[in-house]
Order: structure tokens, then C-alpha cells, then sequence
């Protein structure tokens, strides 16, 4: 089966989780790697509250700004996702940012950000790691749970500021 089929039928199986009351802890975020070929997909996930201090629906200007420039931020990810070993370059980023102006969105208790990436990579074969500075821009953000998928090896570990860099091999 093709890694980007397994990672995708990952990521719904995990998405219907959360769906349905899936764990939604402050401080902690998440983010999932498949490299296959010579590409590399991510998806990232945390609560609003990591990033912009807030899960409520904006309610002045600062909070529109903030879940704006918090949306930038994620959409520039060769600014915070660094590859050893490989030369990757970001293809197709994908943001999906909490905003509240929908009625359904409205009412809702806890909002979280959304992002997904393809980068293409030379010599992905040689990928030795992947560092993820997102901590200094997102001080709310204390953890990041990894799960990487890549021909013949897999992995899960939990990154923190202090030791922020995924060891693939």
C-alpha cells in the first residue's frame, strides 16, 4: 500500500478520534510525518490556546491579529521546519485557521489550527533529521507529539524546546 494511503487513512482514523472527544490538552500539539519517494507530508495540529493564548471566537482587533499572524507563521514552515541530510523545499502548505464567524464555529467550547505540507526533497534517502523551531514563536506550545512514517522505519517521540530536532535514523 502507498505510504501517502497509509498516512492519510492515519490522519482521518485520528481526526474521527478527536472528533469525537479525542484529547485536547493545552500545551501540547501535534504533528505527523510520511516521506515517501522524494516527498515529505506533514499535518500539524494544536489548540488555538498554544498559539494565540485564546480558543473563543475573536473578539476584538489583537485576537483577529493574532489568529491572523498565527496563521502566517504555520503557512511559512521552510521558516520552521529545517531538514538535515535532504534538500527540501515546501510545494503546497495548507492552513486551517480557527476564525468563529461561521454560526456552527460560534458556539464552539475549544478551537484549534490546522496545517498540512508537502515539500519536495533531493537525496530524501540521505534525510538524517527534521528540527521544528516553532517553540520561540509559540511559547504556549510545550510539546509536540511526532509520529513519523518513512520507507522502512517508523517512530513517535515528543519534542520539546529544549530538544526540538526528530532523529530519523
Amino acid at each position: 500500500m502507498d505510504l501517502r494511503v497509509i498516512f492519510i487513512l492515519t490522519l482521518v482514523f485520528a481526526g474521527a478520534a478527536a472528533a469525537d472527544g479525542g484529547a485536547h490538552v493545552h500545551g501540547e500539539a501535534r504533528l505527523d510525518i510520511a516521506a515517501e519517494a522524494d516527498s515529505v507530508y506533514i499535518e500539524f495540529e494544536s489548540p488555538a490556546a498554544n498559539l494565540v493564548g485564546f480558543e473563543h471566537a475573536p473578539q476584538n482587533s489583537p485576537q483577529r491579529r493574532a489568529l491572523r499572524q498565527a496563521a502566517r507563521t504555520l503557512a511559512g514552515a521552510e521558516d520552521w521546519l529545517r531538514f538535515a541530510g535532504a534538500d527540501c523545499h515546501l510545494q503546497e502548505a495548507g492552513v486551517e485557521a480557527p476564525h468563529g464567524e461561521k454560526e456552527e464555529t460560534r458556539h464552539r467550547a475549544h478551537f484549534s489550527f490546522h496545517a498540512s505540507y508537502h515539500f519536495q526533497c533531493d537525496n530524501l534517502a540521505q534525510l538524517d533529521s527534521v528540527a521544528v523551531a516553532l517553540f520561540a514563536s509559540f511559547p504556549g506550545i510545550h510539546e509536540i507529539a511526532v509520529q513519523w512514517l518513512a520507507p522502512g522505519r517508523q517512530g513517535a517521540v515528543s519534542l520539546t524546546a529544549q530538544d526540538n530536532e526528530l532523529q530519523l535514523k
